[in-house]
Order: C-alpha cells, then structure tokens, then sequence
C-alpha cells in the first residue's frame, strides 16, 4: 500500500481503479486506522504539496454588461451584412 500525506492531514490512498480515496486523520475513520498500523509498521508516506483549488467560474454578466455585449454583436453583424453586400453586390 502507498499512502500520501497532505499538508492538512489528510491522508491519500491509490485505488486499484485508478482513483484517490482521501482519508481524513479521525481515529474513528477505519481506514486511518488502517494507515496508522501500517506507519506503526515502520512505513512512512511522502508529503504532497497540496493541491491547487480550482478557480471560481466567473460571475454572469451584469445587465449593463449583456447590454454592451449584444450591442456589440448587432453592430458586428451589421459591418458584416455590409462586407457581404460590399463583395457579392446587393
């Protein structure tokens, strides 16, 4: 068994799956019991820096904001219909 140890605490352990179980440092979890022995066995798990939060999806547009925004996509369309008109006659 391979464990890691986050700087929280908190204890990782590689599935057979592939995936993570993270074990948080309760005695009355199991599975930290189960890590505990096995450090008591003389093992000792690596410390992984912790992992990088992901970042908060950004707010919705306000309604000034939309506002702007479709604004500047009709007069987008609008210098567009001109180029087409411009290069196929119309």
């Amino acid at each position: 068994m391979n464990y890691e140890r986050l700087v929280s605490g908190a204890i990782l352990r590689p599935n057979d799956d592939g995936s993570i179980t993270s074990i948080p440092p309760d005695e009355r979890n199991s599975d930290y019991r189960v890590y505990l022995a096995w450090v008591a066995a003389g093992n000792e798990a690596p410390i992984r820096p912790e992992p990088i939060p992901e970042p908060a999806p950004p707010a919705p547009p306000t309604r000034a904001e939309y506002t702007k925004l479709q604004d500047q996509l009709i007069a987008s369309n609008e210098v567009m219909d001109e180029m087409i008109s411009i290069v196929f006659g119309g």
